[in-house]
């Protein structure tokens, strides 16, 4: 998603950077949309949701004339991409110039903070990122005494699954624990990645309700459901689909699985 930073150092805003009044906002001040900093975010860093959405309130006359709408917010950002003039109803910043120092290294100071979400990568609670740790198969091997599963309540079929590479559930990985003597984060970090897609499916805000109820239910916490989730609709997914095109594709779409299953759950 292409977003442009937003600030209430004014003094930051350029040609580009519409000047938004102190109605605007909920913070009561003055703010600067520069799209001239815009950047590209991930849309599941959009998680949680800081301020109800609705229109700005422009004090003074001619209200429908100063109102930044969708329509308004295009026309400014395409001026920026082309380089020509933005649309002459709002207010924008003065031109920054090579020597206005102080400006440039605030806008500098701007962008720099959104490097964060911009880096960020979609990753599913109890993934770690960085180098790739030992395979859940290997660590299996590892296991001195496999004979001993059945008395920490594993079934044969979960030491098959880890065997030929598959996954094991959060339930799961309590259970391994005391096999493989390491702790959950480790097991959980050693499964095989999830599809990147379904990571995003199931990260995004219109299941978080949904999550939450069943974290009510189950006594869990919003995250921990969330990987259950993912564990349930992956599982799911290759039952019945061996040598089909995976979900998250064209044709075949994630939401579909996710809202399916969260269905089922909910008796919804």
């Amino acid at each position: 998603m292409t977003v442009a930073p937003v600030t209430t150092d004014v003094g930051a805003a350029d040609e580009y950077s519409v000047i938004l009044p102190k109605t605007a906002t909920l913070l009561g001040v003055a703010a600067a949309a520069c799209f001239s900093l815009e950047c590209v975010i991930p849309l599941f860093t959009f998680d949680r949701l800081i301020a109800p959405p609705g229109p700005p309130a422009w004090p003074g006359t001619g209200l429908s004339e100063h109102m930044l709408t969708a329509d308004i917010v295009r026309d400014v950002w395409l001026a920026w991409r082309r380089g020509v003039t933005p649309p002459q109803q709002l207010d924008y910043g003065e031109l920054v110039t090579d020597g206005d120092l102080d400006r440039r290294e605030l806008r500098a100071a701007l962008a720099a903070e959104f490097l964060p979400f911009i880096e960020a990568s979609a990753a599913i609670p109890g993934q770690t990122a960085g180098e790739s740790p030992a395979p859940l198969s290997y660590l299996l091997e590892a296991a001195p005494r496999q004979d001993l599963a059945p008395c920490f309540g594993l079934k044969p079929e979960v030491l098959q699954r880890v065997a030929s590479g598959g996954r094991v559930t959060l339930e799961e990985a309590h259970l391994l624990t005391c096999l493989l003597d390491t702790n959950v984060a480790t097991i959980l970090a050693a499964n095989p990645p999830f599809d990147e897609d379904l990571v995003i499916e199931v990260s995004r805000p219109r299941w978080r309700s949904h999550l939450r109820d069943l974290a009510d239910e189950h006594h869990t916490t919003e995250d921990e459901e969330r990987l259950r989730l993912a564990d349930a609709v992956a599982a799911q997914v290759d039952e019945r689909t061996s040598n089909q095109p995976r979900p998250g594709k064209v044709g075949s779409p994630w939401a579909e699985v996710v809202a399916a299953q969260l269905g089922r759950e909910l008796g919804r």
